[in-house]
């Protein structure tokens, strides 16, 4: 038995950068290598040496090592780590700080400041209005919705006290 051909399909290409998105890429490329991972990598190099050198020096038999130099070395490890956190915790009253500064500059200038509409302050105004419909609805239909179930568990309780009532008149004593 043979198959039929396969008709004729209209494959579209994938996708291939153009020369100016490839030198974009290569470019970001080249700049992570340089200032991001560069630097990661030398500072974890350099502690995992210091720390390496300062297990070494404390636990090689034979070698007699001042309390001095470990405290060091200890003390450089530790640095190392603090100091990127630092920068990192900085980074929140930073912005705060730009927030403020953008804010007051746009006043001085005669806009709008970011309080007095905007897309996204109109965006939770709505979201604000939404959650208070909301609110609203589930206030009112809630005390009907538990009435519902009073009413549902009470007409059960019934049959049920009406069940035993009738199996208590037909048992013999």
């Amino acid at each position: 038995m043979t198959q039929p051909p396969f008709p004729p399909t209209n494959y579209r290409e994938p996708f291939s950068p153009s020369a100016e998105q490839k030198q974009r890429a290569e470019a970001l490329k080249r700049f992570n290598r340089l200032y991001v991972l560069t630097p990661v990598i030398v500072a974890t190099t350099a502690a995992v040496l210091i720390i390496t050198l300062m297990l070494v020096a404390t636990l090689a038999p034979g070698i007699s090592v001042n309390t001095e130099f470990i405290s060091a070395l200890a003390d450089i490890t530790i640095m190392m780590i603090l100091f990127p956190m630092i920068l990192l915790m900085l980074t929140g009253p930073l912005l705060l700080m730009a927030i403020i500064n953008t804010s007051r500059k746009r006043r001085k200038l005669g806009k709008p400041a970011f309080d007095q509409g905007g897309g996204f302050q109109v965006l939770l105004w709505k979201l604000d209005l939404l959650i208070q419909k909301s609110q609203r609805k589930t206030n009112e239909v809630a005390p009907q919705m538990a009435n519902q179930v009073i009413r549902f568990n009470e007409t059960l309780a019934f049959i049920e006290a009406f069940i035993k009532q009738l199996a208590h008149y037909f048992r013999r004593s």
